[in-house]
């Protein structure tokens, strides 16, 4: 009840949520809809493969039954009526394999009492119970259509190519999902620095401002310059309003990507790595990709299991041929167990053997069938091509793009420094009459702006970075 109330209470809900990077990627995997939406196609899929096994496990039968019947007939004594009753139970196994093979075994047995009444001469006659017992096996086996191992078993094959593809789609959103989440948690630190970078440079105004209105006040500057100073300072006032939104946003991107409800402070407490030259080698990268993107084992699974397909096409262009075969022993007495006694004896065989060909004279679905799936393994070649000429561009687009940016990223901390030393030297001059107010405020806004794009540029370096990794596959 305690937890409830203080859970209830106003600043409860805005508990900043702290998180390392680590952190954030590990509960983006648990959490992120997108992640357990996948990972519910992958125990769909699973239970496709266990349901495809079906077929080949063996099926137990059991029947009971209890009958009664009234027939007429007429004979050389005239007419009569026969009551027939009795009971039937039995029981039965069957196992198909994937060779084409199925083998049955089955036992039953039966009872049978007559009653007979003869309406013209009022007389009953009632008959011994008769009980039969029977043992039978069957076997069938597919000699054309059907016989093949492949044939049998595509229906799991083709299960395990879906689930095998549900997990390559499961491993694409948790690389997509990783890389939100890294490129998302490095931009609230990003926003987080241009929001102090946005407050320091609205102290700085105001500082400015005050000196300023001193000096205009002791009849040192124009009147203009504290308006300048002042227009400086609702300039600097509109860019913190606007780094505090862009923080907010970004946060919320975050909070949402985590799984979590946006509305809540997020504090980043980890650093990112420095941003530096990598020296990385295309082809290496390239072939890191071809090993490892998601996207890229999905479209072979799905040329795989397209080619398997397409061999089975053709064997569904045989026409279907089975065998069968069945020995059955029975036993026929007026007692039931001496009908099991006579069924043991073997003394009433039976058996028979024969063959069904069934094939249609246009076989028009087979061979549409065949024609459709070739059609589909040229689909998935082509577009497996595509994507892999599509990724190679890529990889090789992004590490030109990551050592760009390394180079970006120098020649923005080189700026900042010659911003930083270009508003000491204006702010000497001034002190030395040498130099205007507006000449101190252009050089400020240069260096604000400096300082933002510095930061901007080890964002964009560590994007390129998450970029790359997420093409790899390595995230």
């Amino acid at each position: 009840m305690i937890l409830a109330l203080l859970a209830a209470l106003p600043g409860a809900a805005a508990t900043p949520l702290e998180l390392t990077y680590e952190q954030a990627l590990e509960q983006a995997s648990r959490r992120n809809p997108a992640m357990l939406g996948a990972q519910a196609d992958v125990n769909a899929a699973d239970g496709a493969v266990l349901a495809a096994r079906a077929p080949f496990e063996p099926t137990l039968t059991a029947n009971t039954s209890y009958f009664s019947s009234t027939s007429e007939g007429t004979a050389e004594f005239g007419n009569f009526f026969a009551d027939t009753s009795g009971w039937r139970a039995g029981a039965g196994l069957t196992q198909a394999f994937a060779t084409g093979t199925t083998v049955g075994v089955d036992f039953s047995s039966s009872q049978n009492k007559f009653f007979y009444r003869l309406p013209d001469t009022g007389l009953e006659f009632t008959g011994d119970p008769q009980y039969q017992s029977t043992l039978a096996f069957t076997l069938s086996q597919a000699l054309l259509e059907g016989h093949r191992l492949a044939w049998n078993l595509s229906g799991i094959r083709t299960a395990k190519g879906a689930r095998s593809a549900a997990e390559a789609a499961r491993q694409t959103a948790r690389q997509d999902t990783l890389a939100n989440t890294a490129s998302a948690y490095w931009n609230v630190r990003t926003q987080m620095a241009l929001v102090a970078i946005a407050e320091q440079t609205l102290s700085v105004s105001a500082e400015q401002h005050r000196v300023v209105l001193a000096l205009v006040e002791g009849g040192r500057l124009a009147p203009v310059e504290a308006t300048r100073a002042e227009a400086a300072k609702v300039q600097a006032e509109r860019s913190l309003i606007e780094a505090q939104s862009a923080h907010a946003a970004a946060q919320d991107a975050l909070l949402l990507l985590l799984g979590e409800t946006p509305g809540r402070d997020v504090v980043v407490l980890s650093v990112p790595e420095e941003p530096t030259a990598l020296a990385l080698d295309a082809d290496a990268v390239v072939e890191q990709v071809r090993q490892g993107n998601p996207q890229l084992l999905a479209a072979h699974i799905q040329l795989d299991t397209r080619r398997a397909a397409l061999v089975s096409a053709r064997h569904g262009l045989l026409p279907a041929l089975g065998a069968t075969g069945s020995y059955a022993l029975r036993g026929y007495e007026s007692d039931l167990s001496g009908s099991f006694a006579e069924l043991a004896r073997g003394e009433l065989p039976e058996w028979s053997i024969g063959a069904q060909l069934t094939m249609p004279l246009y076989n028009r679905a087979d061979r549409g069938s065949l024609r459709q799936t070739s059609a589909d393994v040229t689909s998935a070649e082509i577009d497996l091509v595509s994507l892999e000429g599509s990724l190679v561009q890529q990889a090789r687009a992004q590490v030109r793009t990551l050592d760009a940016a390394a180079r970006y990223v120098e020649l923005a901390a080189l700026n900042l420094r010659l911003a930083e030393e270009t508003l000491a030297a204006e702010r000497a001059r001034f002190d030395e009459g040498r130099a205007l107010q507006k000449d101190v405020i252009a050089a400020i806004k240069e260096l604000d702006a400096a300082r933002v794009e510095s930061e901007r540029a080890r964002a964009a370096w560590q994007e390129a970075l998450v970029a790359l990794r997420r093409l790899e596959g390595r995230l």
